[in-house]
């Protein structure tokens, strides 16, 4: 759930370095917001459409019985051996 919010990050890493060459930091400062905001509102929604994605795909495979839920051994086997 959290892979959208990485990518923006990286998203966000690229457009600084893209954006560096400017000639003053007033119009470094104005291009990033606005690259910022488009391509961070793009990974954003972009990356929350797949991982919904997945999880429909998830859900409907599980209800499928297709795919099992995990399931977490416990220690019940050495407790009563003793």
């Amino acid at each position: 759930m959290f892979a959208p919010l990485l990518l923006f990050a990286l998203m966000f890493i690229e457009v600084v370095l893209v954006s560096l060459p400017a000639d003053s930091i007033a119009e470094l400062a104005k291009n990033l917001l606005g690259q910022s905001a488009l391509v961070g509102g793009f990974s954003l929604v972009f990356g929350y459409l797949c991982v919904g994605v997945a999880m429909g795909l998830y859900k409907f495979l599980q209800s499928k019985s297709l795919i099992k839920e995990e399931t977490i051994l416990t220690n019940e086997l050495s407790s009563s051996e003793t």
